[in-house]
């Protein structure tokens, strides 16, 4: 009995000490848990700042125009006919090439052209001149179209 008396008096003593408090304020109540777990905090981090925003995703790997090569034989002059084709500006428009190899393997009639809806542009590399044709739409039934050959 005599240790419970002086466990007593030195709770006390220690109230009434002229020591420092060491928290002067209330014990807090405890936290409750919250009901989801993907929002605990985690330790180390700051829980009043929110958290990082992911980095921005890459960007998208820049995808090459299709280009499209065709081949045609000609049994009566035994000679190919070689075409090369590529759509650019998102399909508004294609560049074309075109050629003839023989069976010697010579190139004759090479041709490059550009074209568009309303615009194409033909340039034939052996005569050195281009044909220019354009178009246009009047009203929904009738079209205007012209054709020059520039030397």
């Amino acid at each position: 009995m005599g240790e419970s008396s002086s466990t007593t008096t030195a709770v006390m003593s220690t109230n009434s000490s002229p020591l420092p408090a060491q928290n002067p304020d209330p014990p807090s109540p405890p936290e409750r848990s919250p009901k989801n777990p993907s929002s605990l905090p985690i330790s180390g981090c700051p829980t009043d700042e929110p958290p990082l925003p992911h980095p921005p995703p890459p960007p998208p790997a820049r995808r090459l125009p299709a280009v499209r090569i065709s081949s045609e034989y000609d049994s009566e002059s035994s000679a190919f006919l070689n075409k090369v084709s590529c759509r650019v500006f998102n399909g508004l428009a294609k560049i074309k090439a075109q050629f003839q190899s023989n069976r010697n393997g010579d190139i004759n009639y090479p041709q490059i052209g550009f074209i568009t809806k309303y615009l194409s542009v033909l340039y034939d590399y052996e005569d050195q001149n281009a044909v220019v044709t354009g178009s246009f739409d009047v009203g929904s039934r009738l079209q205007v179209k012209g054709v020059h050959d520039v030397k």
